[in-house]
């Protein structure tokens, strides 16, 4: 995807307040396949390595490295802040379940594999993360190995960039586009100036700035009186709820799922920490939403 020239020269003008991208074609294709499908994340790496999409050591894709490298890159060119990539968080998408994927689903949302990099009143946030997507976003129609950039900025809006994620024909067109860059800038007698001449000190965000919804799934002993102490937990946090979806018990067991308004980062701390404490709670997944 042509996306750093973009930002680079036809967005100079522009300021730049977030960027989401689905940047990783491996993940894209076994989400499709377990979003779409219903395969489980075995069977779906399983048919990636066999289509010579991901390596017989997938650790970069499924764990979300290689989108936090891009994260990275795009964090110059849309901000001009060099973030660290140790200052990236990320999670793969290794411990989504085909109960996610259903429950997504049911609420409206699909789950794919985002970057996240957005400036806040304190700094700069980049993460990578599987989230849940609304249905009518953009982002959510990227499937197979395509990959998509969403850029949201003051002069222009919205607009969002598209195209294969992985091949032969994609990456040889890029590299091949940088080396005719360099010849014409021989054939001239001209350096050149740098790709990206954006720069500025952008400090890392505070936490407490970084805002977003949240998916929780917990387990819990099938008794009265769990939704409202679950409840009275994260009201401890001043966290508020979005919907609530109890799933029918599994024997002793019930499956309690929330879907948090905003909350930031301290907060999703600071009530995951009381959760894992709470006796009558076990935290299956917590995921990023999306808000419409």
């Amino acid at each position: 995807i042509p996306i750093l020239r973009t930002l680079a020269n036809s967005l100079t003008s522009d300021k730049v307040t977030r960027i989401l991208g689905v940047l990783n074609g491996t993940s894209k294709f076994m989400m499709t396949k377990m979003v779409d499908e219903g395969w489980s994340y075995e069977d779906a790496l399983k048919t990636a390595q066999e289509l010579g999409y991901a390596e017989s050591d997938p650790t970069n894709d499924v764990e979300g490295y290689d989108a936090a490298y891009k994260a990275v890159i795009l964090s110059q060119f849309g901000f001009g802040a060099t973030i660290d990539f140790d200052d990236v968080s990320h999670k793969g998408i290794t411990n989504i379940s085909t109960d996610d994927v259903a429950v997504a689903q049911e609420l409206g949302y699909v789950i794919k594999l985002v970057g996240d990099v957005r400036e806040v009143e304190s700094g700069i946030s980049a993460e990578v993360s599987p989230t849940f997507l609304p249905k009518n976003h953009p982002l959510a129609s990227v499937n197979d190995v395509m990959n998509a950039v969403f850029v949201e900025s003051i002069g222009i809006g919205e607009s969002m960039y598209y195209g294969p994620g992985a091949g032969q024909r994609p990456t040889a067109t890029s590299v091949l586009a940088d080396i005719i860059r360099i010849a014409r800038r021989l054939s001239d007698g001209n350096v050149g100036k740098p790709f990206n001449e954006f720069r500025r000190d952008l400090p890392l965000a505070n936490p407490a700035d970084v805002k977003s919804n949240y998916y929780f799934a917990l387990d819990t002993p099938d008794e009265k009186g769990k939704i409202l102490h679950l409840s009275e937990i994260f009201n401890s946090e001043d966290i508020s709820f979005e919907q609530v979806l109890q799933q029918k018990a599994n024997g002793t067991t019930a499956r309690i799922v929330v879907i948090t308004h905003a909350m930031s980062k301290t907060q999703l701390k600071a009530v995951t920490e009381k959760l894992e404490a709470a006796e009558d709670f076990t935290v299956v997944n917590t995921l990023k939403v999306l808000s419409n």
